[in-house]
């Protein structure tokens, strides 16, 4: 592996000239190679030098851009993805936000699944509920959306007092203070720090039973994403809470593997609390258990064999 610089915040055009810079010698010693690139800047600059490119993109960072921005960067997003080789989207709703349903014949779904270290462990035994007496909810990632943990907290500990909440991330410093904050005030609330991922999740989906992956939707990228947490959820067998009116909360919907809930209100909090029940968390967890390991985890299968058809129909 070869780090070539670093790069620190700053405006688009200095990142860009930044990237021309540091790639020009590797860029101009291999002509005849086709370039992996991950991102609108990278494709853009190779797109500049003139080479061939497979263009994979797990976010559309420029959707918190202005929205006279946005419209710029969507117009240059299509444009290079037009131009790539192939190009790899890891949302279905990131195409549908570009295409509506009529994108190019070289952009392909390449969804956010598993790491191939779950091959080497066994999945874990579904277990069903007789009763909803004690439940725990649990969020697990990179800690931001305070808004978002913060509504559902208060209301489920005003709520269902004896139900519990956990916490495993690590974030901002803020974010921390946060979250040890609301676990001082709430004898339920407990944050459990920073985790090694994937290693330590086997241990930590054991802890809790439904995973609150509530996500912050003022931002459009958060509404059309497909988050990793998705399969985690469905491997685990965990019924997942999703924000509603977004791509994942139809496919939450449509699998039938959890709920979507408006968190940012208190009262509809509430009332799925109220509403749930032991049959509607099992049959959530039946579902997650009819999904086979093979359609939940990458192998590299799917990227090998589209670029494999690509070549041939070339005659490489």
């Amino acid at each position: 592996m070869e780090i070539l610089d670093g790069l620190e915040h700053g405006s688009y055009l200095k990142r860009l000239i930044k990237y021309i810079k540091t790639l020009r010698p590797i860029i101009k010693r291999n002509k005849e190679s086709v370039f992996y690139v991950f991102g609108t800047d990278l494709a853009l600059v190779l797109f500049l030098f003139g080479r061939k490119f497979i263009y994979e993109e797990s976010d559309l960072m420029y959707l918190n851009y202005p929205k006279v921005l946005i419209k710029i960067f969507k117009v240059l997003d299509r444009f290079l993805q037009n131009r790539s080789e192939i190009t790899f989207l890891t949302s279905e709703g990131f195409r549908q936000y570009l295409y509506d349903n009529a994108s190019p014949n070289n952009v392909f779904i390449l969804p956010n699944k598993l790491d191939p270290y779950f091959l080497s462990i066994d999945r874990p035994e579904i277990k069903l509920f007789e009763n909803v007496n004690q439940l725990r909810f649990a969020f697990v990632g990179l800690l931001r959306y305070p808004e978002m943990l913060s509504n559902f907290i208060e209301t489920l500990m005003d709520e269902k007092p004896s139900w519990e909440f956990h916490i495993w991330g690590d974030g901002p410093k803020e974010m921390v203070n946060f979250v040890k904050k609301h676990c001082d005030y709430y004898k339920n609330v407990y944050y459990h720090g920073a985790f090694r991922n994937p290693i330590d999740l086997n241990q930590i989906y054991k802890e809790f039973d439904v995973n609150f992956v509530c996500y912050d939707t003022t931002g459009v990228n958060e509404r059309i994403a497909e988050p990793n947490k998705l399969y985690e959820s469905i491997y685990y067998h965990k019924p997942i809470m999703v924000s509603s009116n977004t791509y994942l909360s139809n496919v939450v919907t449509q699998k039938e593997i959890g709920y979507a809930i408006d968190c940012k209100n208190k009262e509809e909090i509430r009332r799925f609390l109220r509403e749930l029940d032991h049959t509607s968390l099992n049959r959530k967890i039946e579902k997650c258990a009819s999904f086979k390991e093979e359609m939940l985890i990458d192998n590299g299968e799917k990227v090998t064999s589209i670029l494999s058809d690509f070549y041939e129909e070339k005659g490489y």
